[in-house]
């Protein structure tokens, strides 16, 4: 007896009509990348890539604050130094200063700005210790994320970042779908978006010599750049990002998360 079944590109969205029900996470990104056999034969989609892609985000955030250890904390008051605890949670990074936690905002540069000025000192500012903190990682300041593709993998994705409150702009061959078109991309666009994530299947094998038109010349250390395709393991994209200096991450990550969370919805 079927159980269920997954859906991937380019029927994400096409599926809909032939589905009885949605999970409302589902619904609200409206595209499906699961569906399950109900016990009286109706079909209900689901949407695991969020699963995915939350995953994905949590692996790269554990890395970058494995590099990130060590970072100290100096403020105002007394002008002592105190070695803290980074950790990222959600919608930020929480910083443990004398057993309390301070939820950081934002960044720009090294000054902090803080959620809860009642919990510890003002005028909070990140020093280098022991290892150097940057302070413009992608995960850090994350307000700067570029989605190429407004397809059904960009939704999801989309959801996630909304989720985080991660703002984002949307590139797309149509205008009408996205803030940007490809032609529209400059150097300086590609600088202000630390983090650009390609939701799109192109690079994807057999078309391996294929990657997403967008100025790499402007790709930077200071970039992040996430491919949800795991074959070829390195796609174009990620390769031109690398060799300017990016962290690059393919989907791998996402494909094993979702397709667990998948099993455990068909076996619910």
């Amino acid at each position: 007896m079927l159980s269920g079944f997954n859906v991937t590109i380019p029927y994400k969205e096409t599926i809909l009509p032939y589905l009885d029900e949605l999970d409302p996470a589902a619904k609200e990104i409206g595209a499906v990348n699961t569906v399950k056999v109900l016990p009286d034969g109706r079909l209900k989609g689901y949407n695991t890539d969020v699963v995915g892609f939350e995953s994905l985000l949590e692996e790269i955030a554990s890395d970058n604050r494995h590099r990130e250890e060590g970072a100290t904390l100096r403020h105002c008051e007394g002008g002592t130094t105190e070695a803290i605890q980074l950790d990222y949670f959600g919608s930020g990074w929480i910083f443990s200063l004398r057993s309390k936690s301070l939820r950081v905002a934002s960044a720009k540069g090294l000054a902090m700005t803080q959620s809860d000025a009642t919990a510890i000192p003002n005028s909070i500012l990140l020093t280098p210790h022991s290892s150097p903190l940057t302070p413009h990682s992608p995960l850090l300041t994350p307000h700067s994320a570029l989605v190429l593709g407004t397809g059904g993998a960009s939704k999801a994705v989309q959801y996630v970042l909304k989720k985080h409150r991660i703002a984002f702009h949307l590139v797309s061959r149509d205008p009408k779908k996205g803030d940007y078109t490809y032609d529209q991309l400059t150097p300086d666009i590609i600088k202000e978006h630390l983090l650009v994530i390609n939701t799109t299947p192109v690079g994807m094998a057999p078309n391996i010599d294929a990657a997403p038109d967008i100025p790499y010349e402007a790709i930077s250390d200071k970039h992040a750049l996430i491919d949800l395709i795991y074959n070829p393991e390195e796609t174009l994209f990620l390769k031109n990002g690398r060799e300017h200096g990016a962290t690059t991450t393919n989907g791998l990550t996402m494909l094993h998360a979702q397709a667990e969370a998948s099993w455990k919805i068909w076996n619910s």
